[in-house]
Order: structure tokens, then sequence, then C-alpha cells
């Protein structure tokens, strides 16, 4: 009875047989060689200021009233600047996933994404490489206690508006994703308010 040989391992990875190798280039498995940006996440977490879930009279005064959740860098760069809680996606891990890995990391609190906000790939955006980055709206329980992690110092909450005003200066351009974050509130509709409170105590 015939069988087929089992393959070698050098064979079954062409990247490390000689033989089959030497005919992979650019041309012939791009997919190999592409270079590409690297892959973060950062959660953007909004409640209500001072913990106040009732319902405001208006969407603008809901918008005045967001605060969000920020961590101080212990790591360069921006090392001692605020931001929003997040980092790299690992190799084979979905981003949905890696958002909330980092948000327990960084300030020990277990969220849910609601949806995405934003998408940024300024190749300028971080000072060391090309990094992209997809912004999360996520939720947290309410009255969530946070315990800084991983390369967080510190955990706060912080007014929106001071953030969009620039009195609170945030690190990358996180505070273009807390500007995304209140379009993406301001987008949700007529009910954004009613679905906002549901997200906070759903969490």
């Amino acid at each position: 009875m015939n069988t087929i040989p089992e393959k070698t391992p050098e064979e079954e990875n062409p990247l490390t047989c000689k033989k089959l190798s030497t005919k992979l280039t650019m041309q012939t498995a791009p997919h190999l060689y592409h270079r590409g940006p690297a892959i973060t996440v950062d959660a953007v977490v909004l409640r209500p200021a001072g913990h106040n879930h009732n319902k405001p009279q208006s969407l603008a005064a809901a918008l005045d009233n967001l605060e969000m959740l920020v961590i101080r860098r212990g790591r360069a760069p921006f090392k001692g600047y605020l931001a929003c809680p997040g980092g790299y996606v690992e190799y084979g891990e979905d981003p949905e996933d890696a958002v909330i890995r980092e948000l327990r990391e960084e300030t020990g609190v277990n969220g849910k994404v609601v949806e995405v906000v934003s998408v940024r790939g300024d190749p300028k955006r971080d000072p060391y490489k090309h990094v992209t980055t997809i912004c999360y709206a996520v939720c947290v329980p309410e009255d969530v206690q946070c315990v800084p992690g991983d390369d967080a110092i510190e955990v706060m909450w912080v007014r929106v508006v001071d953030v969009l005003s620039g009195a609170v200066v945030l690190a990358f351009d996180h505070t273009q994703l807390a500007s995304d974050a209140v379009e993406w509130y301001r987008r949700i509709g007529e009910d954004a308010l009613e679905r906002a409170m549901r997200f906070f105590k759903s969490a």
C-alpha cells in the first residue's frame, strides 16, 4: 500500500525551507512581505458627571455634563500625560477583545463595547512609528472603582468640555478621539440620552 510521506516541518513552512523560500519574493508573495502600520485600540468611557444618571433636559446639557475616563501614562511616549485607556492589539486577537483587555489591565474595570467611534491613522500620530488606532465607545458599571495597573500610574475622570477646550491635555491625538466620541454621542439620534442611560446601566 502506497502512502504519502509526511512533510517535514521545514517543508510545511515555506519560509523556513531554503528550496521553496527562494521562490518567495515581493512579486510572488506580497502578503508575506507587506509592511503595514501597527494597530492599537483606545477606549472612550463616558458617564454623566457626579454619577448623575437622571435624564438631562437637553442633549446640549448632557454633553456639557459628560465625564470621560483617562489614565496617566507611566511610560514613554508621553510619559506623565493623561490618555484614553488602550494599547496594542496582539497577533490573533480581535480588536474588540483587545480594548476590553486593555481597559481592564490599565484601570481594573470590566467594560462592554458599545460600538466603534472612529479610526485614526495619521502616520505621525505616534512619535515612534506609524500606528493606526480603533477608538471604541465602552460602557462600564455605575459607581465603578478604578485601580491603575500595567503602564497606568493613575486613573481619573475628567470633564469632556475641559478636554475639548484644552484645559486638560491628552497624549497623542486623544483630544480628537474625545471630540469623535462627542460627535458619536450626537449621532445616536433623538433617543441618545435614553440609549446612553441603558448602556451605562447594562454594563
